[in-house]
């Protein structure tokens, strides 16, 4: 059997996003996206918007909440965004309800940093270090998805988009 592969293509206009829990004093209430801000413009992306919502804790089906989640999708209408990129670690399913609920793809912050070690792995053995650390992150999302086609986005950042293709490569 063929390896598996990745394929680039680019995603450029990116909305950020955070949920601020009120227990959380972590993050820094003059610039709490800073962080989040370079590092996506680090991996490549054009800021379009930003979302912050306080909450008492993740809504556990969209992290966000409902409403916050169609004020995400009109802004990334009203932008052209085609990614969302959320300050925070989303589970599997979260991911999947919240691209459902936004019709964008989502990437969390594990994600988009995975993606920038990717864009910036210069050796073979860096490149292939990167690359397992990527497809262990895609895995329990594969897994949870249920996905039965035999190509499934892969939620990397921008920069580095990529599918990942489960059939083996025709050489």
């Amino acid at each position: 059997m063929a390896p598996l592969e990745l394929k680039r293509s680019s995603f450029q206009n990116a909305i950020l996003g955070a949920v601020i829990l009120k227990d959380h004093p972590g993050y820094d209430q003059q610039n709490p996206l800073g962080e989040l801000r370079a590092l996506a413009r680090t991996a490549g992306a054009k800021i379009v918007g930003e979302v912050i919502q306080n909450r008492n804790s993740p809504n556990s089906a969209l992290f966000f909440g409902k409403g916050k989640a169609k004020e995400i999708a009109e802004l990334a209408v009203q932008n052209h965004a085609d990614l969302f990129i959320c300050d925070d670690d989303l589970s599997p399913g979260q991911v999947r309800n919240l691209e459902e609920e936004i019709k964008i793809q989502v990437v969390d912050r594990s994600g988009l940093i995975l993606d920038i070690f990717a864009l910036h792995a210069r050796s073979n053995e860096a490149r292939v270090q990167v690359k397992l650390a990527q497809l262990k992150y895609l895995l329990p999302r594969l897994a949870e998805d249920g996905h039965t086609s035999s190509v499934r986005k892969v939620p990397l950042a921008p920069g580095a988009r990529a599918r990942l293709s489960l059939k083996p490569t025709v050489e």
